[in-house]
């Protein structure tokens, strides 16, 4: 693996390191420099090229990327297939994240060279969201560096509270002139509400707005009590 400017000359089938713009010529990052960059450069007037990588170091610091995400995650997370550098975790189950923010501050300052981005801490999720990322942002980074990183994420910095499913029950009382329509749409937004936590209504009991009717109902309805 070898990094540094070299003339534009020696440059045909380089790796661009930093993103080249100049009078008009622009070489993105991750771009291998062809003979036709190369003529281009000299009409330009441009004497050198930017730093110079390899397919190895690309190579690298992907591996490295995916070790770090390995290390930071915690239960109920799915880490996808590195590519240039990056990570992305994505939750397995629907549920809150849970973000430990020391591990993650220590992560973020060990080296510009690498970052780590969650969403907010007890943000639901659904399964097949996207959690966080893990960049190594340049073609290499310190092995020192890297292991700061490493230690800082043991024992997950990120992890996601699964939604443990509820069975609900609800009590609905009607007062007089009160539409079966309105308390039906009432029903349908409350199933929509709990249907991201994995609960379900499994009864449902409509009775005269009475204090002393509702009160029976919900006793019946006691923990061990058998239902639907």
């Amino acid at each position: 693996m070898k990094f540094g400017s070299v003339p534009v000359a020696e440059a045909l089938g380089a790796i661009v390191a930093h993103a080249i713009r100049h009078d008009g010529l622009v070489l993105k990052k991750g771009q291998v420099v062809t003979s036709e960059h190369q003529a281009r450069s000299r009409r330009r007037g441009c004497a050198r090229s930017s730093r110079r990588g390899s397919m190895r170091a690309i190579s690298a610091r992907t591996r490295r990327a995916r070790l770090l995400a390995e290390r930071m995650a915690g239960a109920n997370l799915r880490i996808e297939r590195a590519f240039t550098g990056r990570v992305n975790l994505f939750a397995e189950r629907a549920g809150l994240v849970v973000v430990r923010r020391p591990e993650n501050a220590r992560i973020n300052g060990v080296d510009e060279a690498i970052t780590a981005a969650t969403l907010a801490p007890f943000r639901a999720v659904a399964p097949g969201d996207m959690v966080a990322t893990v960049k190594i942002i340049p073609f290499a980074v310190p092995g020192a560096a890297l292991g700061k990183a490493l230690e800082a994420a043991s024992g997950g910095a990120v992890r996601l509270a699964a939604f443990r499913p509820l069975r609900i029950g609800v009590v609905s009382t009607l007062l007089p002139g009160l539409k079966p329509s309105v308390v039906a749409k009432t029903m349908r937004v409350l199933e929509a509400r709990l249907e991201p936590a994995g609960a379900r209504i499994v009864r449902e009991e409509r009775v005269a707005h009475e204090l002393a009717l509702w009160p029976r109902r919900l006793r019946r309805w006691r923990p061990n009590a058998t239902c639907c």
